[in-house]
Formats: structure tokens, sequence, C-alpha cells
């Protein structure tokens, strides 16, 4: 047995980063709306020294070198050095010399306190198995006053990117639909973030809702790195045909969102602010 409780969940996103750093950016991020939106939560000004935690491929952690600038510094933290491994070559394109990288837990980051003056975290502090205790090192390694911007996904049937592929895999797989809602939307109900901001010690915490319209080209295959990087285990038991068929399934499960010429679906996240107190 382990005596680290999130083992299981670093060998889960071992094996999924193959596909994840196969369509991951080679440089800045071509999508870099909700880098933005926790950069600016945070303060993050130039000079700044942040945190990025479950960075994965550098997100938002690319973005926030360019916002710190050659004189600040930003360490981009995930506990699957495979992610990261799609991080780095990303900074070395960019020439962002300003970008560390750290393989750690975080529930148990290696920093002294008060050493960020910003950190963040874009969907990651759903998945930690003390999800108290990471908010709680978060705050720890953070300078008094300084803020920490949270971004998780609201609730699966506000994410309908998210919540057709899962329902149509399982339908076409003659699975039932889980009754629980997956890990990814674990604090995506009115409140729950907030409640582990302020579990873990953060002062002045707010959370809002963040909804938004995504326009996506009605020619583009939007869905197929959904299916690779979260359902490749039961995709690749399909031969030519049966792959074929699923993502007719899936494109039909997304007709009614299609107006004209693009697909217009919702997107649901929660923002969560707290500043580290003294």
């Amino acid at each position: 047995m382990t005596d680290n409780p999130n083992a299981g969940m670093r060998t889960a996103w071992a094996k999924r980063s193959v596909n994840w750093l196969k369509r991951a950016p080679e440089a800045a991020s071509p999508d870099d709306y909700y880098n933005q939106l926790v950069i600016g939560a945070a303060g993050i000004a130039p000079g700044d020294k942040v945190l990025d935690l479950a960075s994965g491929t550098g997100e938002p952690a690319i973005s926030i070198a360019q916002a710190v600038g050659d004189n600040g510094a930003v360490v981009a933290c995930d506990f699957s050095p495979e992610m990261l491994s799609g991080a780095r070559p990303r900074a070395h394109n960019l020439g962002l010399d300003q970008v560390q990288f750290a393989v750690a837990d975080m529930e148990t980051l290696p920093y002294p306190d008060g050493a960020f003056d910003a950190l963040t975290c874009r969907f990651g502090l759903m998945f930690p198995s003390d999800r108290v205790r990471a908010a709680s090192e978060a705050r720890r390694v953070l300078r008094p006053s300084a803020k920490a911007a949270f971004v998780v996904w609201g609730p699966l049937q506000d994410n309908p990117l998210h919540e057709k592929i899962a329902a149509t895999v399982c339908e076409f797989f003659g699975e039932p639909i889980p009754a629980k809602p997956p890990l990814r939307n674990v604090l995506g109900g009115d409140g729950a973030l907030s409640d582990v901001l302020r579990a873990a010690g953060f002062a002045d915490v707010t959370e809002r809702a963040v909804r938004e319209t995504r326009n996506v080209e009605a020619d583009a295959a939007f869905w197929r790195d959904r299916i690779l990087r979260n359902h490749f285990d039961r995709y690749q038991t399909l031969d030519e045909n049966g792959q074929a068929a699923l993502e007719d399934a899936v494109e039909g499960a997304f007709a009614p969102y299609r107006d004209g010429g693009t697909y217009r679906l919702m997107q649901h996240v929660k923002l969560g602010v707290g500043i580290a107190p003294g």
C-alpha cells in the first residue's frame, strides 16, 4: 500500500498525459480566456513571484510568465512530471527564462511560508484527496495580503461539452451513466469553492460564477480531443469503423447546439479568490 492518497491520481494523469501532450500548444496559449481570468483575479503584476498549481502543460503558467516579465518569476508546479514535460518546451520556444518547474503534491508544498506574491490554480483544486489541506498550503506559501485565485468547473449540466460526451460514450458502450458527477465538477455547486477557501484560512473570500458561450466552428471535430483525453481506454478498443460510429454519435449529441456554421456551447466555471491574512 502507499502512504500517499494521491498516488492513484498521479498514476492516472501519467497515463492521460500521453494523449494530452500530443495536443498541447507549442508556445502561447491559443485560448487565453481562463488564464487571463486568474491573472487578473490574483492581482498579478510585473516583477511578481507567482506559484501556479496544477500547471499541467503550462496553463496558465506561460501566460503568467508573460505578465510578470523578465523581472518576475513563475513556478509551474504539478504532481505529474509527464504533464509538465509539455510546459517546458513552450517556455523555451517563447524565451521565458523566468519560468521554473517543480514536481510536487499541492497538499505538501516544498516552499517556506510567505514565499510568493500571488498564487493561481486553474482547474486543479478539485483533484487532491484533501482539498482543504491543499488550499491551506496555498495560503501558507503566500506573503501576507497576497491573493490566490482558483478556477474550477461549475455543475456538469451547465457544461455540455463535458456532459454530452460523457453521456454519449456511456450509452455507446452500453454502460449506465454514473449517478455522481465526475471529480472534475465536485466543487461546482454554489459556495463549495468558497467553503474550502474559508476552511483553509483565507480571508475576504469571494466566489462568483462565470458563464460564457463559446462559439466553435461547425466543421471542427471539437469533441475528438476530449474523447482521446478522457475516454482513450475505451476508444482504443474500437476498430476504425467503431471509432467513426462513436464520433458520429457524439456529433449527433451536439446537434441541438448547432447554429448555422457554429456550435454555441455554454461553459460555467467558478472563480474563487482569497487573501492570505496577516
